[in-house]
């Protein structure tokens, strides 16, 4: 039974006890269903920007494979939905969407809600989440008192890096229908950011990195070319954003698809790299352009060069 009637939408779940906790499990969009994977890309993105988020992971039942997440509404609290809270208040003539729900949230205690609905906008932006609506954020209220204790942790967003498009179609995305608050005033949702002094600029850059080893947790389970699309994808968003924000990228951050690329390639050869040759004809690119990579990692201290030229090897840092 479930412990809670906020949980809807259109994909299989179910709740499961496991190891006495209490768990939500969600399956995906046949064939592939990808927002399986993408709900724990994208907490992981959340989790890396020290972003307030459910955490998800895989769990294998029944011979499918669902994300699990444990119930974020601890005993004796309450899940209100946006769609709830826009009941209790009426909406001005001339006041946007976004407007309104921080008025809303001011009006029920809630001190600082732009920052948390903020960094929700901007965690949908950099996964392309395209179901953003307003029974999956919300607040979180004490159900005795009825006191509202603070903004809902982020959640729901499988809906993301494409997950209905081709791996073709992903490497090309640049413009995803983006809700809960776009406008025509606002087309884009990063418009209603202001101030971004809660975003940590070196774990933005780190996003890519980040999407890229938590794909390969996942074993083969997604091919080469779908995770070179996601990561493609999100390296494209985590710069708008950086542009937008006047954001500047270190260095060490500097890593593209080929850069990733070679260090898989390392890590499946036991975080070495004997032959530029070898590993450039595993990941498909030129000998000069695994060179030329290889040399740039080298400089950023992500690789070592162990032993002497002719018979030595680029160890992983």
């Amino acid at each position: 039974m479930s412990p809670d009637a906020t949980s809807e939408g259109n994909l299989k779940k179910r709740w499961k006890i496991r190891n006495g906790e209490r768990v939500l499990l969600k399956s995906g969009t046949p064939p592939y269903r990808y927002e399986v994977y993408n709900e724990v890309i994208a907490s992981s993105v959340c989790r890396a920007l020290g972003f307030p988020c459910v955490t998800y992971f895989l769990l294998k039942d029944a011979e499918e494979t669902y994300c699990a997440c444990p119930d974020f509404v601890s005993y004796g609290q309450d899940f209100v939905t946006a769609n709830m809270v826009s009941e209790g208040l009426e909406r001005k003539n001339d006041e946007s969407s976004y407007s309104f729900f921080v008025r809303a949230y001011r009006a029920l205690g809630i001190e600082d809600p732009e920052k948390e609905i903020n960094q929700m906008l901007l965690v949908d932006f950099l996964v392309g989440n395209e179901d953003r609506h307003l029974n999956n954020f919300g607040l979180i209220r004490d159900a005795k008192t009825l006191s509202f204790l603070g903004v809902a942790p982020i959640f729901d967003t499988g809906s993301s890096l494409g997950f209905e498009k081709t791996d073709q179609q992903l490497a090309s995305l640049t413009k995803v229908p983006w809700k809960p608050f776009a406008s025509r005033s606002h087309p884009t949702q990063l418009d209603y950011i202001k101030d971004v002094s809660w975003l940590n600029e070196d774990a933005l850059f780190s996003i890519p990195s980040i999407v890229s080893s938590t794909i390969d947790s996942f074993g083969d389970v997604i091919p080469k070319t779908r995770k070179q699309a996601v990561v493609s994808f999100v390296s494209r968003q985590v710069e708008v954003v950086a542009k937008r924000f006047g954001l500047i990228r270190k260095k060490e951050f500097i890593l593209d698809q080929v850069d990733h690329s070679i260090l898989e390639y390392a890590s499946r050869n036991g975080n070495r790299i004997a032959s530029a040759l070898c590993c450039a004809k595993t990941i498909g690119v030129s000998t000069i352009t695994a060179l030329r990579h290889i040399e740039k990692l080298s400089s950023l201290g992500i690789l070592k060069r162990v032993g002497s030229k002719k018979t030595g090897y680029w160890a992983k840092e």
